[in-house]
């Protein structure tokens, strides 16, 4: 028995073993030595792979050969073929290569499936057309049906409300607008109906052109564009503008004012009066008294009968705002009748009567002034 070195691995071994200890290749009726160089190699291989010599046939046996081995002798018989054997390192390296291919792989899907949901996440943040289209276009032939589902149904809600909207504008009404914030309110064009609406609102305001039509847009639209403009137009309109029911209280206080005169009823004079008269009869910061004493000095003479003082209707009513409040100035005419004993006394009177009546109907202000015959 000789060592010889194994022509696969390198190393040394026993020329009788039947396999190599290094790599496990079949040695016993494997190997032959190259007549050339003496090394050893394998006895399929069509020339020697040290000194590159072409084989010889050979008919001698492994045994022989193995003993030519051991005495020295350069002759040679032949041998079977080598079997096929895969070495270790080889299996070693294949796998390692297939893990190294399988996580290569698993590593694009994993990563491409990360980035997948952060785009999705980040689309469905924003909700934004173009960014949802963006990953629809990069993602979408991978995506999750449900992600795909869902962006696809957000671009469907969004490409009919566009159109919504355009259907909406194309012939801007208020009604038509305000179905559109109803159907919508989420939709980004929500701001811009509703400065649409306010505008059409204050063009209805403005060509009306009254209380009534200014009024409606500040309470529709109290932060509306235009309405510093409608409260300043609506105050000019209120100070010139006295409601009928307004005319007809300011009318009827001083009618009842003349006829308590007449009939001499101080109770019903007390409620036609502020509790601090600015003037009565020229008199500033008078009292109810300075009106009763009045009446009753207007039948204190012994041959008056009675008296009469009726209103000739000539009205003419104008309004002030004092204090954010309505007060009616009312100046007109009134006739003094006083049925006598003495006809050689006057008997007829006329008065111009200069007044004012605040917005709860009670007289602030009378003051009357005798037009001569």
């Amino acid at each position: 028995m000789s060592l010889i070195v194994c022509p696969e691995c390198g190393h040394q071994v026993s020329n009788r073993a039947r396999t190599c200890p290094g790599c496990g290749v079949d040695i016993a009726g494997n190997i032959i030595e190259c007549p050339q160089c003496g090394r050893v190699r394998f006895i399929d291989e069509p020339q020697c792979p040290y000194c590159e010599s072409a084989s010889v046939p050979v008919s001698n046996t492994s045994e022989s050969i193995q003993e030519n081995a051991h005495d020295g002798s350069s002759k040679e018989a032949p041998s079977p073929k080598k079997s096929f054997r895969i070495s270790k390192t080889t299996v070693f390296s294949l796998v390692v290569a297939v893990l190294f291919v399988s996580a290569s792989i698993f590593g694009y899907f994993y990563l491409r499936s990360q980035n997948e949901e952060e785009a999705y996440n980040s689309a469905m943040a924003s909700k934004l057309p173009p960014v949802l289209r963006t990953y629809l276009d990069k993602y979408g032939s991978y995506a999750p049906e449900e992600h795909r589902t869902i962006v696809e149904k957000i671009l469907a809600d969004y490409d009919s409300m566009n159109d919504a909207w355009q259907k909406a504008i194309a012939q801007p009404t208020k009604s038509s607008l305000e179905s559109f914030i109803y159907k919508y309110p989420k939709s980004t064009y929500v701001t811009e109906a509703k400065v649409i609406i306010d505008s059409l609102d204050w063009h209805e305001a403005t060509k009306a052109n009254t209380l009534q039509s200014y009024k409606k847009y500040i309470d529709n639209h109290s932060s509306g564009i235009y309405i510093d403009e409608a409260r300043a137009v609506y105050h000019q309109l209120d100070s010139e503008t006295i409601p009928p029911a307004d005319s007809l209280m300011a009318v009827t206080v001083l009618t009842n004012y003349f006829q308590a005169l007449s009939v001499q009823d101080a109770e019903q004079l007390k409620p036609l009066f502020t509790n601090r008269i600015v003037s009565f009869l020229h008199k500033p910061n008078s009292t109810l008294a300075d009106v009763v004493a009045y009446m009753k000095r207007l039948h204190a003479p012994k041959d008056i009968l009675s008296v009469t003082m009726t209103p000739l209707e000539d009205w003419v009513i104008t309004k002030e705002i004092v204090d954010e409040k309505p007060l009616y100035s009312v100046s007109f005419t009134v006739d003094h009748k006083i049925s006598r004993t003495n006809l050689t006394k006057q008997s007829f009177h006329t008065y111009n009567v200069d007044s004012k009546v605040n917005h709860k109907g009670k007289i602030t202000e009378l003051n009357m002034q005798r037009i001569q015959q």
